[in-house]
């Protein structure tokens, strides 16, 4: 027979969602306890969510009240869920007054165990952020809501504090032989998610984590006695201890990284930060919508993880991250869309006949992206004979626009001027590129000089640098 917690849990939405191995985990972590009536649990706007509550007997009461009025009541009673809101759209600050109405009965989920569940399975984002749209619904709990958004009295975690304040114990260090069992008993003897992987000398080889394990061990079966060196990921630079999280983060996205080493002034390594660790830090994040993108299996649904940007983008700005770094997480994160879609555009139509760049003009080639930045893109194939032109140029033009449209659907506008590579006139072959380059470098009518406006920020987005250089 299971345990009651875990009974309890397998039939309380969202988490009857979750695999069963997964259901033991969160078993283990959780905490069942007996609240006494009328003992007030979470304060509005005042008290940390350090755990999302089940009630498995008994009433709470929730409430909200602005300037001694009551904006929104109610209950949650048997299999009702409290916390989870709170701790993906209000920084982890409750947005009610909760109060047992008679003796209660509760199970405890630890935040940190919360967040990660909400970061790996879409189905349990997917149902929280359902229930917080039909909140807003409510025009009192809309209003509190605004208000409140607009005080500063929710204290956050700041993106600018350093990465360095995240390292709470020495790296996790072995020798590249190791085989993966010992590394792996390593990790959970220290409770830590990564390795670093050195040679005598101390440099950096490489680093391993949770991830790896479950990726390219157990997943493709290697033997335990495998030596963790073949896989481990590399290469690895530390980064500096001073910089801020959200600095931090830009890099992990920029270079697809699930973990970074971290270093004081002198280069000396204080330890490893995860993607786990920044979700954390700060509650879900832009690595969080990176890596749902990169896992998600149909182009709706990629389209409607893309949407999510604007809403991570405004919370980071009322933290107070810097714009510079915005920007660079909205070219890091656009640049993972277009590579996603180009793998289903790939997978839908087969292996291109020869090789490709899909290329970027003007903002995106300057990686000075906005989120109102529209679409300026272009397909440059190697040259074909004759007798193959119209085939390969018509399987260019159909992924072109494949990614073209969406792109556009989850909301990269088409170009005004339709400089993109679903246009016949930008979808072309080595050799009619260079000529339209000779012709502009040449011209000087206005048209030209627009165009050599646009088409001089030239960048790769995804295939052969050689066609670029």
């Amino acid at each position: 027979m299971p345990s009651p917690p875990l009974h309890i849990v397998a039939k309380t939405p969202p988490f009857d969602r979750l695999p069963e191995e997964e259901l033991h985990k969160l078993a283990a972590v959780i905490s069942q306890v007996r609240v006494e009536p009328l003992t007030t649990l979470y304060e509005q706007n005042t008290s940390r969510v350090t755990h999302v509550l089940i009630v498995v007997q008994g009433r709470l009461q929730q409430t909200i009240q602005e300037d001694d009025q009551t904006l929104y009541s109610g209950f949650l009673e048997q299999g009702e869920i409290y916390g989870g809101l709170s701790l993906l759209f209000n920084k982890g600050v409750s947005i009610s007054t909760v109060q047992s109405q008679t003796q209660v009965t509760l199970l405890k989920i630890p935040k940190s165990h919360f967040l990660l569940l909400c970061s790996s399975y879409a189905d349990l984002m997917e149902h929280f952020t359902t229930r917080f749209s039909a909140n807003l619904l409510h025009r009192p709990y809309l209003t509190f809501l605004t208000r409140q958004a607009r005080s500063n009295e929710v204290h956050s975690e700041p993106l600018n504090a350093s990465v360095g304040d995240l390292i709470s114990s020495p790296p996790l260090s072995c020798p590249p032989e190791t085989p993966v069992r010992e590394v792996a008993q390593l990790m959970t003897r220290f409770n830590s998610r990564s390795a670093l992987i050195t040679d005598p000398a101390g440099q950096i080889l490489g680093v391993v984590t949770d991830s790896d394990f479950r990726a390219k061990v157990l997943v493709e079966n290697l033997p335990w006695q495998t030596p963790v060196h073949e896989i481990m990921s590399t290469p690895v630079t530390p980064v500096d201890s001073n910089l801020s999280l959200c600095e931090v983060m830009v890099i992990m996205l920029q270079e697809n990284l699930t973990s970074v080493p971290i270093s004081d002034e002198t280069g000396s390594l204080l330890g490893v930060v995860t993607d786990q660790d920044l979700l954390l830090a700060q509650g879900l994040s832009p690595l969080v919508l990176l890596r749902r993108m990169q896992s998600e299996t149909a182009v709706r649904g990629l389209g409607l993880l893309y949407r999510q940007l604007p809403t991570l983008l405004i919370s980071m700005i009322k933290n107070g991250a810097r714009a510079d770094l915005l920007t660079r997480i909205i070219s890091a994160t656009t640049h993972s869309m277009l590579l996603r879609t180009l793998d289903f555009a790939q997978k839908e139509l087969g292996p291109p006949p020869v090789s490709f760049a899909f290329l970027l003009f003007g903002s995106e080639g300057r990686q000075e992206q906005t989120l109102k930045t529209d679409q300026d893109n272009a397909i440059v194939y190697r040259d074909v004979d004759a007798s193959r032109q119209s085939e390969v140029h018509n399987y260019f033009l159909q992924l072109g626009t494949r990614v073209c449209d969406w792109l556009n659907e989850a909301g990269q506008s088409y170009c005004e001027f339709n400089i993109m590579a679903k246009n016949p006139e930008w979808c072309q072959p080595l050799k009619v590129w260079k000529g339209y380059f000779r012709d502009w470098l040449r011209a000087d009518d206005p048209d030209t000089l627009l165009k050599g406006n646009i088409f001089f920020d030239l960048e790769l987005g995804y295939g052969e640098q050689g066609l670029v250089d």
